[in-house]
């Protein structure tokens, strides 16, 4: 999973199965690779971020990191029915339309930590939705790239959440450089028979 700007899934295999699910793309060491790009991510979280954080400038200067940090131990706390979240900000493989939404808003339940702990509940199921277009392998490791994943904790638990039976989880801190090093050294690992 490559979480940066936009996201992608993706899964290697050994065979070489064409679907209008996915693309198939070619791999290393024989491999290919079974992927979804443009899931949104980064740039559709900072659709939310960005006005938050338009409003809170507007009285006091707060750093990114602290902002951050408040969002989300305030997702952490929500008790509050998830807000129904659509993330189609753009061209994507989720939905068929480019407007995103904010849907289910009760009377006190449009909050900071409410709205940004559906947020991460809707990546989480979108991410779950591309699982299953992948094919739903069985997968026991998770090679994870990109700053969003990596830099929110919390995020990151509530992606994993929809992988049951993962053993492994890899976190690549240059998710380029790093995340190629990761899945090359996963194929020699003795992972040739097996999606990762």
């Amino acid at each position: 999973m490559n979480f940066g700007t936009g996201a992608q899934m993706s899964v290697l295999t050994k065979d070489v199965i064409y679907s209008g699910e996915y693309q198939i793309r070619p791999y290393f060491n024989g491999y290919y690779i079974k992927t979804i790009p443009h899931i949104p991510s980064g740039r559709a979280l900072n659709v939310y971020y960005n006005f938050v954080k338009e409003v809170v400038n507007r009285f006091v200067t707060v750093e990114d990191g602290e902002l951050w940090n408040y969002i989300n131990s305030q997702a952490e706390q929500n008790k509050c029915p998830n807000l129904e979240i659509d993330m189609s900000f753009f061209s994507n493989p989720i939905t068929d339309h480019s407007r995103g939404a904010i849907g289910n808003i009760g009377e006190k339940s449009f909050q900071i930590g409410n709205l940004f702990d559906s947020v991460y509940t809707q990546m989480a199921e979108n991410i779950e939705t591309i699982y299953k277009r992948l094919g739903q392998p069985f997968v026991k490791s998770i090679l994870i790239s990109g700053g969003v994943l990596n830099k929110n904790a919390y995020l990151r638990t509530k992606v994993l959440s929809k992988f049951k039976n993962v053993q492994t989880v890899y976190l690549a801190e240059n998710e380029t450089a790093e995340g190629i090093k990761e899945f090359i050294d996963l194929t020699y690992r003795g992972l040739e028979n097996e999606s990762i």
